[in-house]
């Protein structure tokens, strides 16, 4: 006779096939109060009460005490050696994957919890995977495969030339910020002269002085003389030759040895003149020859 026995809710049931525990490691930012931390580790306790062994990885600094009191015994919280550091530049969050990937323990799964984790988990599983291929046997009929340390060690090599650049920008920023834009004057060799005795007696100086005074030169002088124009004296000039004949040019008027102070005597004549209705001045293109006739209507008038 089979009967059926009452089974209480809360009494765990044997698994007829118990999976393998598994090591699993969650990488995070921090662990301070936040929707997705508190997510984080409600699926860690709860793969650790289904008896695998769970690692929370966090920079060093980040811990909340009263979120890590709600981690279950089966959860393991890890603080790496690099703190979170409040200036945020190239060379601190290196340090900081690398303090990360370093504290990572062997795990059999990596889960990165936010973005600026995703660079640190997978260099820790490049990292496992290394380790695995340098530890582990390789059967017979597999192929052969390339030295996996070679990529770590490009990936290394990268990030010395990134370090050794940000080092050299930062040197030089900070060099910067010590200048001024104009009052900055690199300072010059300076001269050794205090051990040079300085011999020189009042003959000497005063026959220095002499040397100096002969060989400097005088000064030359301009004397300016002011002249007066003579504007009268041009348009007298103007209508006589006008009287002669009916149209003259400018080079009629004055010579080519003429001094300023007549061509512009010259020029405030004839302007006046055709002000007063005398002459006309035409020229027929740009740089020609200037045209002087008397004007026909004044006469008539």
């Amino acid at each position: 006779m089979i009967t059926n026995m009452p089974v209480e809710p809360n009494t765990p049931v044997a698994d007829p096939h118990p999976k393998p525990s598994l090591r699993i490691s969650f990488i995070l930012s921090s662990l301070w109060l936040s929707g997705g931390v508190l997510l984080v580790i409600e699926c860690a306790n709860h793969l650790a009460r289904r008896g695998h062994t769970i690692y929370l990885i966090v920079p060093g600094g980040t811990v909340d005490p009263e979120i890590a009191n709600l981690l279950q015994p089966g959860v393991h919280l890890i603080e790496s050696a690099v703190h979170l550091s409040k200036q945020r530049s190239t060379r601190n969050l290196f340090g900081l994957i690398f303090g990360l990937i370093k504290a990572a323990p062997h795990s059999d799964v990596l889960v990165a919890t936010h973005t600026p984790t995703v660079v640190p988990t997978l260099l820790a599983a490049r990292l496992l995977r290394i380790k695995a291929q340098m530890l582990l046997p390789r059967g017979e009929g597999l192929e052969t495969w390339e030295d996996p340390r070679a990529e770590l060690v490009r990936r290394l090599l990268e990030y010395q030339q990134m370090r050794e650049v940000v080092d050299v920008l930062e040197r030089r920023g900070e060099e910067r910020r010590h200048r001024f834009a104009r009052s900055f004057i690199a300072p010059a060799a300076e001269l050794a002269l205090g051990n040079i005795p300085l011999a020189l007696s009042l003959p000497e100086l005063l026959a220095a002085v002499d040397r100096v005074l002969r060989t400097a030169n005088e000064p030359t002088l301009h004397e300016v003389i002011p002249r007066s124009l003579d504007v009268t004296g041009a348009m007298q000039t103007v209508r006589a030759l006008l009287a002669l004949r009916r149209t003259a040019t400018w080079s009629d008027l004055i010579g080519r040895d003429a001094e300023p102070w007549q061509m512009l005597s010259l020029l405030l004549a004839i302007l006046e003149m055709a002000k007063l209705g005398e002459l006309r001045v035409s020229q027929s293109k740009p740089f020609a020859s200037v045209e002087i006739r008397r004007d026909v209507v004044s006469e008539a008038a």
